[in-house]
C-alpha cells in the first residue's frame, strides 16, 4: 500500500503515520515492529512532508532507541499517549534492516539529519555494522545489515556533524 506515492500521502492525511510512530514506541514483537518500520520507511522514501511529520512526532529518536536497544529514549511517550514496553525489541535482521532503512530516508530532510546525529544514531549505526560485521552483541551476523549501514552512513555523512561522528566511530 505505502510503495504507491499516492497513497504515501493517504496515509499521512488519514493519521496514518502518527499511529505506526505510536506502535513503534510500544511494540517488542518482531512481526509487528518490521512492518511498522517497513510502512514508515516506504511512506518517507522521498515524501519530505512525511519525513517532516515522523521527525516531529519523535520517530528519529524511537527508531534510535530501538537500535541502541532503549526503549526510553526520546521524547513523547507521554505526549503519544503511550508507555514505553517494558521488554526490549527483537534484534531480528529484519527489524534491524527496516530501522536502518527508515534512518537513511529520514535524513533527506536535513533537520532530521542532524537530529540523527545528536540523538545518537551515526553512532548507533556505526555500532550495528560492527556487530552485524562480526556476529554478536546481541545481534545476528548480517551482511544485509552491514550494506544497508553503510548506505545509512552515507546519507548522514551529508551532515558535517554527522560526518565527524562517522570518523569517531570508526576509530
Amino acid at each position: 500500500l505505502t510503495t504507491q506515492p499516492e497513497n504515501r500521502d493517504a496515509v499521512r492525511q488519514l493519521g496514518g503515520i502518527q499511529h505506526l510512530v505510536r506502535l513503534l514506541r510500544c511494540c517488542s514483537e518482531a512481526t509487528t515492529l518490521e512492518n511498522v518500520l517497513g510502512a514508515l520507511k516506504n511512506c518517507t522514501a522521498g515524501n519530505e512532508t512525511n519525513q517532516a511529520l515522523v521527525g516531529s512526532l519523535g520517530g528519529v529518536e524511537a527508531v534510535v532507541g530501538l537500535l541502541s536497544g532503549d526503549l526510553g529514549m526520546g521524547r513523547g511517550h507521554a505526549a503519544a499517549g503511550v508507555s514505553p514496553s517494558p521488554t526490549p525489541p527483537s534484534q531480528s535482521e529484519a527489524v534491524l534492516r527496516e530501522a536502518v532503512l527508515l534512518l537513511k530516508n529520514l535524513a533527506g530532510l536535513d533537520e532530521n539529519n542532524a537530529l540523527i546525529g545528536r540523538c545518537g544514531g551515526v553512532t548507533a549505526v556505526a555500532r550495528l555494522a560492527r556487530k552485524c560485521a562480526a556476529g554478536g552483541g546481541g545481534v545476528p551476523q548480517s551482511d544485509i545489515v552491514v550494506k544497508v549501514a553503510a548506505f545509512a552512513l552515507q546519507s548522514f555523512a551529508r551532515n558535517e556533524t554527522n560526518r565527524l561522528l562517522i570518523e569517531q566511530a570508526q576509530s
